[in-house]
C-alpha cells in the first residue's frame, strides 16, 4: 500500500487506513485501489471514489491484519538477476534484498484456479461450476489457509497413488494440514516479525 504522510490528526490517519482495509476485505485488489489513487492524484481536484468499492460477489477471502502461512497467500521477492561475463566465463548474481509480504487479496476464483491446477481431478465428474458451492462451504468450514494445506496434502497423496480427487476424502487431510501449520508456526515467536517488507519510495508509481 502507499505510504501516506498525514500530519497531526492520528484519528484521521487510523480511519483512512481502516477504510482502505475495508476495500480490500470487499474483494478489491491493491492494483485496483492504486489505479484509482493515481487517477485522483493526476487529475485536478477529483476526490477518491469510495462508493465505487462496495462489496462485490467474489469477496476477498483474506482479512486484513491476520497472519497467513500458505505460500499462495504470500508474496516473495523475485530471484536475483544474474550477470554473465563472457570473457571470464562466470555468472555473478546481483545483490538484492529478500522480502516476504502478505497478499492483500485472494478471491474464490483464485482459489478455484489453484485447486484445479494442483489437484488430479476428473473434470467431468467435478466440473468447476458444480464445485463452486462446495468450495465456499469448505472455506467457511476450515478457513482458506488450512484448506490450502489440505488441498496440497490430498493432491500429493493422489499423485503418489495415481488416484483422482474424491470429495468425501478431502476432510481426511485436516489433521495433516494442522500438523503442517503447527510446524510452520513453531518457527516463529509471537514477537518475531513474520513478514519482511520491501523497501519502497514515498510514492511508488
Amino acid at each position: 500500500m502507499f505510504i501516506l504522510l498525514l500530519g497531526g490528526d492520528s484519528n484521521f490517519a487510523n480511519a483512512l487506513c481502516g477504510n482502505f482495509s475495508q476495500i480490500l476485505d470487499n474483494g478489491y485488489t491493491y492494483q485496483e485501489i492504486r489505479t484509482e489513487i493515481l487517477s485522483c492524484f493526476y487529475s485536478n481536484g477529483r476526490q477518491f471514489n469510495w462508493n465505487r468499492f462496495t462489496a462485490r460477489p467474489n469477496l476477498n477471502l483474506l482479512k486484513q491484519g491476520q497472519r497467513y502461512f500458505h505460500k499462495e497467500l504470500k508474496i516473495t521477492s523475485t530471484p536475483p538477476e544474474v550477470d554473465y561475463d563472457i570473457n571470464k566465463g562466470t555468472m555473478v548474481s546481483k545483490p538484492y534484498k529478500f522480502s516476504l509480504e502478505p497478499r492483500a487479496s485472494y478471491t474464490l476464483q483464485e482459489f478455484s484456479s489453484y485447486f484445479y491446477q494442483t489437484m488430479p481431478i476428473d473434470l467431468q465428474a467435478q466440473p468447476p461450476a458444480r464445485m463452486t458451492g462446495m468450495l465456499i462451504y469448505k472455506i467457511k468450514q476450515y478457513g482458506i489457509d488450512k484448506l490450502l494445506f489440505m488441498t496440497d496434502a490430498y493432491a500429493e497423496d493422489c499423485r503418489a497413488n495415481q488416484n483422482v480427487f474424491n470429495l468425501g476424502a478431502w476432510d481426511n487431510y485436516s489433521t495433516i494440514a494442522n500438523q503442517r501449520l503447527e510446524e510452520i508456526k513453531s518457527n516463529y515467536s509471537d514477537n518475531e516479525p513474520y513478514y519482511i517488507l520491501k523497501d519502497r519510495k514515498l510514492f511508488n508509481v
